[in-house]
């Protein structure tokens, strides 16, 4: 994976998106979304269609996406995991800011997350290489922040995450949020498993880490689904939460 095939890729993704989303039968082809989608995302259109058919929102359509011609590419030099991928910066249908990560299968770029920046919050600086990529952030790591989410959002664990290393910062966007999501006593978001192989991300500048995670409901009738963009400092206590989407 280059910084030349990461534009692209990403034109010929686009291509297909907006060419799947302009169908006015979209829901009757869900296969041609599931093309050009993965993991969060197609999770994130299936239960778009879930709702629309079962409560005709309107809303729930997806519109094609028009992204400007000078997006932001975080392209890692070299994937410790071994699977090609890379994130885009650029708005989705509401022009709100996401970032967009694609994994990369036999020349083809798939959506696999898409969190939006949340509003206030300040977007993570990545340590450049001196040819303009990212240097990749440890995927073990990012899958031990995903446990503590996991932690976070079940009620019989939820001090665990509080504590110890890493842990979520006492302004991390969940956090400030949490009681209003668990107004009625009970975890809206129940027990989440997380797809620790995509748990990929990159080097920051002041030293520490931004990855983006996937947190899916168990079982496997997801009806809720996490898509996170969170930081942590070189380190690596205070998890912060500069993204984030969840699907339901």
């Amino acid at each position: 994976m280059t910084l030349a095939d990461a534009p692209k890729l990403t034109d010929a993704w686009l291509a297909q998106y907006n060419d799947a989303v302009k169908n006015p039968n979209l829901w009757a082809t869900q296969g041609q979304i599931n093309q050009v989608m993965l993991g969060g995302s197609a999770v994130e259109a299936a239960l778009d269609e879930a709702e629309y058919n079962t409560a005709n929102k309107k809303d729930r359509l997806r519109k094609p996406l028009n992204w400007p011609a000078d997006r932001t590419y975080y392209v890692p030099k070299t994937e410790p995991a071994g699977v090609g991928w890379f994130i885009v910066q650029a708005p989705d249908q509401s022009g709100v800011q996401r970032y967009w990560e694609f994994v990369e299968e036999n020349g083809t770029a798939l959506l696999y997350d898409d969190p939006q920046l949340h509003s206030g919050e300040t977007q993570p600086k990545p340590a450049l290489t001196a040819d303009g990529y990212v240097t990749a952030a440890d995927p073990d790591a990012g899958g031990k922040i995903a446990d503590r989410y996991i932690q976070f959002w079940n009620l019989g664990t939820h001090a665990q995450a509080m504590t110890g290393t890493p842990k979520l910062a006492s302004d991390n966007y969940s956090v400030r949020h949490f009681a209003a999501a668990t107004q009625n006593g009970t975890s809206q978001f129940g027990n989440y498993v997380s797809h620790g192989k995509f748990a990929f991300g990159f080097k920051t500048a002041d030293g520490g880490s931004f990855y983006i995670l996937q947190l899916d409901q168990d079982p496997k009738a997801v009806v809720n689904e996490m898509m996170l963009g969170v930081t942590v400092p070189s380190t690596g206590t205070d998890i912060e939460e500069p993204a984030g989407t969840l699907a339901g």
